[in-house]
């Protein structure tokens, strides 16, 4: 008899067969994983509040060979719905918004790469940490790619990790038969998180659908963005100016690294030109080099955008970081993120040029 795995019910996905006889009974081939998110996440919920599914399609999210559908259900505090948002900070009830997710993690081919191999220890017991550990990667993608779609409006959600998700609940192993061979109650290391606003719209939803289930570069700009609007909101204007700096760098290479990409470059080529030898020491060339790797020279230089940010934000960073003394105010800092953008828009064109059509 042949039996269908992998059909993945989301916007993308494969359907791959097996014979049973090619897959012992031990083997999961499908994983069950629930959670709870630290933040209210804006899409349609696929999900009811007791984590079974709806009519909603799940997401897809594909990781290397294994692959899981996500769906999700939003909980909103009795207090905060009064009001018409779901703002996910706790209150002075104890009562927090946040989404509960639930994941079904697959193999695209469980005779070579079953799941067992990600969940087991060395003596081929499934470990309930490595199961969360490896569960906890697919969120970290899904959260990164919904941030991306949604720009700089979702920096208030935390970075996500085992003790944010938790309680981890309905976690179940199922072999080819639909026989439950491992299963575990509740995995618990709570965590909390803010928010406030609208579901996806349907193109955002599909852009990142779409998004999921590619590879994608890692992105440490939206990191150190996160971090320089943390420490601009707790009015420390000195450390929000060397985060958004460095976050700028990361967005500056991320960029020329994605341009060369699209022009062919393999990701060995971008990595040998994004160093260079001196005095016979490996060192990262400065944004300038990087950036002219792509538009051939470095004209952008004299622009205005490009001098108001050396004469202004990079020259209140090196102070900071050289020991002097820096006074920044709270007006200052906010026109260093209008330095900061401009230029980013500028350079955004200068790095990928429309083509004429």
């Amino acid at each position: 008899m042949r039996t269908v795995l992998n059909g993945f019910s989301g916007a993308k996905g494969s359907a791959i067969e097996f014979e049973e006889s090619q897959i012992p009974d031990e083997t999961i081939t499908e994983l069950y994983v629930g959670g709870r998110l630290p933040a209210v996440i804006l899409i349609p919920d696929s999900i009811d509040d007791q984590s079974n599914p709806n009519n909603t399609p799940p997401l897809s999210i594909v990781l290397g060979n294994f692959g899981a559908e996500l769906r999700l259900h939003k909980v909103v505090s009795n207090d905060q719905e009064r009001w018409g948002m779901t703002l996910g900070m706790e209150d002075i009830y104890g009562e927090y918004s946040y989404s509960v997710f639930m994941l079904k993690i697959m193999s695209t081919d469980p005779v070579k790469f079953p799941v067992n191999s990600q969940i087991e220890d060395d003596e081929g017991t499934i470990n309930h940490i490595q199961v969360v550990n490896f569960a906890t990667k697919f969120i970290e993608k899904f959260i990164y790619i919904y941030k991306v779609m949604n720009d700089s409006t979702k920096d208030w959600i935390p970075e996500v990790n085992v003790s944010r998700l938790s309680p981890w609940h309905k976690m179940l192993g199922k072999n080819i038969k639909g026989e439950s061979v491992w299963g575990m109650g509740v995995y618990d290391k709570r965590g909390t998180g803010v928010m406030l606003g609208c579901d996806m719209s349907q193109e955002k939803i599909l852009s990142l659908q779409n998004a999921l289930t590619l590879g994608y570069l890692e992105d440490p700009a939206t990191k150190y963005r996160q971090l320089a609007n943390k420490y601009r909101k707790q009015q420390d204007f000195n450390t929000f100016c060397v985060f958004a700096v460095i976050s700028f760098e990361h967005w500056v290479f991320r960029e020329v690294r994605r341009a060369l990409l699209n022009n062919g470059f393999t990701e060995q080529q971008i990595d040998d030109q994004f160093y260079e030898e001196i005095k016979g020491k490996k060192k990262n060339i400065s944004r300038e080099k990087a950036i002219a790797l792509v538009t051939g020279n470095k004209v952008f230089k004299s622009n205005k955008h490009y001098q108001s940010f050396i004469d202004i934000v990079l020259d209140c960073r090196d102070s900071i970081v050289h020991g002097r003394k820096v006074e920044i105010t709270e007006e200052y800092a906010d026109k260093m993120i209008y330095i900061i953008k401009d230029l980013m828009g500028y350079l955004a064109n200068t790095i990928h040029p429309q083509k004429d059509t």
